[in-house]
């Protein structure tokens, strides 16, 4: 079960655990998903938790269980199809605080529309069930969003565009599609950390770049080396071009595009990637920067 998160990454500090800048394939990551009785975490519960910590595309330890919420499910049922009678002797949330804890050391939780599970994790440690969750955490309906322009953003139509396992409303199979996703969209963005993606996935201001497309910007234009980028248009899919950077001034870089043979004033949020060449260029004689 998923809704709208409407807190802003932009607003919370960068992680500053290590595992964020490790090597994605080395770091422990959290598929995790959620079913709860309903959409307000001040009045409903969780019912069905899916936890498996995968590392280097290997599951090493889960916890997949029905959860005796306090309440009845009411018509949440409709959705997931999980009844009051199939929780009757289901273990209660906080039953599941020391496995749920150990998952959670050292990994960084992955999840469809994350924020919303996070929620009712939070809000379940401030009952005194569960410790607090991980502020940070890698959501893959916002890395979408980043990578593809696409009608939905729901798990399903993804997971169906890329011969994903498919979620069904039930928390095992949607954290699966979840994590398969992550994969896709790291390639997609070119993430080789958790970090660049949750840079990735942020939003609101200020505009910023992604740190290490800055750091390529700035040594090639240092350089005189011409670099690949992908560049999201509002509306339109990302566009590929080969991009001579003249000027970095705050969040926006500004150069000449080849394909386009166009010179165009970039913002940094929306460079995807971008990927050194042994192209060299000479900035226009004269050039002054238009960069705001």
């Amino acid at each position: 079960m998923s809704a709208s998160d409407a807190t802003p990454e932009a607003t919370r500090p960068e992680p500053a655990a290590p595992e964020w800048d490790a090597p994605l394939a080395e770091v422990p990551l959290l598929w995790l998903d959620l079913e709860m009785t309903g959409v307000d975490p001040e009045t409903d519960h969780i019912c069905e938790v899916a936890a498996l910590r995968v590392q280097g595309g290997e599951e090493t330890e889960r916890l997949v269980t029905l959860v005796k919420p306090p309440v009845p499910v009411g018509a949440s049922e409709a959705i997931h199809h999980i009844s009051d009678d199939a929780l009757a002797d289901a273990p209660t949330l906080e039953t599941l605080r020391a496995p749920l804890e150990r998952l959670l050391e050292g990994a960084i939780v992955v999840g469809h529309t994350i924020g919303f599970d996070l929620k009712f994790l939070r809000a379940a440690a401030a009952r005194g069930w569960l410790d607090p969750p991980p502020m940070h955490a890698l959501d893959t309906r916002l890395l979408a969003r980043r990578a593809w322009h696409r009608p939905s953003y729901g798990l399903r139509a993804l997971a169906e565009e890329h011969a994903l396992p498919l979620p069904t409303h039930r928390a095992e199979p949607d954290a699966i599609a979840a994590g398969k996703l992550l994969e896709v969209v790291a390639r997609e963005l070119h993430a080789s950390t958790a970090r660049q993606l949750w840079q990735s996935q942020r939003r609101g201001d200020p505009i910023r770049f992604r740190d290490d497309v800055e750091a390529i910007l700035r040594r090639a234009r240092d350089e005189g080396r011409a670099v690949r980028v992908a560049y999201r248009v509002p509306g339109r899919d990302p566009f590929i071009d080969t991009l001579e950077p003249w000027a970095i001034e705050g969040p926006r870089v500004e150069g000449r595009l080849h394909e386009r043979d166009v010179r165009k004033i970039l913002r940094g949020d929306r460079l995807l990637w971008a990927e050194p060449t042994e192209q060299r260029f000479s900035v226009p004689e004269g050039f002054v920067s238009s960069c705001p």
